[in-house]
Formats: C-alpha cells, sequence, structure tokens
C-alpha cells in the first residue's frame, strides 16, 4: 500500500482523518512511501497494520522494483546477510485511531483511505 504522506518511521500513529498523531519527518517516497502489509488487526478502536518498507530501486533495464528482488544477485552468507539487513530495518507499524471502538466497515475503510493512497472505485 502507498502512503498518502511519506513519513519516516518504524511506528508511525494517524487519526482516523490521516492527520499524523505523532512526530515523524517526510522522506522520499523511494523509501518510506509504500509498505508490504503482512498484518492488520482492529481491537479497541484502533487499526493495527504491520509489515515491511519496500525500498524502492530503479534498473535502467526494468521498472521500479523492490529491494528485496534484487536478492537474487547474492549468494550464500552474503545473500543472508542482505536479507537480514532489508528486513530488519523495513519492519514497520501503523496505527490508525478510529472514531469508535467498535467501528463499522464505512469507518474502517474511510480511515484507510485517509492515511494511504487507494484506487477511487474501492
Amino acid at each position: 500500500m502507498t502512503l498518502r504522506h511519506f513519513y519516516h518511521g518504524d511506528h508511525l500513529k494517524f487519526r482516523s482523518d490521516g492527520s499524523l498523531a505523532s512526530d515523524a519527518n517526510e522522506g522520499p517516497w523511494t523509501v518510506d512511501g509504500r509498505i508490504a502489509v503482512e498484518e492488520i488487526r482492529l481491537h479497541d478502536g484502533l487499526l493495527e497494520i504491520n509489515g515491511r518498507r519496500i525500498y524502492v530501486i530503479f534498473d535502467s533495464k526494468s521498472r521500479p522494483q523492490d529491494t528485496l528482488t534484487i536478492l537474487g544477485n547474492y549468494k550464500g552468507e552474503e545473500r543472508k546477510e542482505v536479507e537480514k539487513l532489508l528486513r530488519k530495518g523495513s519492519a514497520t507499524k501503523i496505527e490508525v485511531e478510529l472514531l469508535s471502538t467498535t467501528p463499522g466497515s464505512d469507518e474502517v475503510f474511510s480511515a484507510l483511505r485517509a492515511v494511504f493512497a487507494v484506487p477511487a472505485n474501492r
């Protein structure tokens, strides 16, 4: 998913209107713009999204790609070390404070659209 604002940090907190509820600076979209969502939880009016940052690289022969796609260029222990660094440095938790403790799907989707760039037809 793509954040509407490319905030840097491994733990971001948002209000349901998409405004930032914690301190964070904006960074480059290639580092701070995309999240590979691994888990979503909803409890007590808080939407928790866990995942990893997608670090985007450019190759003149291909489209922009996630840095994890280049792991094939490494072998053995070197590959393990590069993969470990990429995954460890990219873990991210996003929290979105919802208006009610038992939100309906409309409220959840509205908050997601406020934090993330989502196509209009969804």
